[in-house]
């Protein structure tokens, strides 16, 4: 679902699909650490 999801994002801007990845990578680091 996150693949796919990235993909469709990156197909449509490369930029907004590396920064999403980001946030979600982020957020899933915060939650596993908190």
């Amino acid at each position: 679902m996150v693949q796919a999801f990235s993909r469709f994002v990156a197909a449509d801007n490369l930029v907004v699909g590396v920064v999403v990845f980001a946030i979600i990578a982020v957020i899933q680091f915060v939650v596993l650490t908190a």
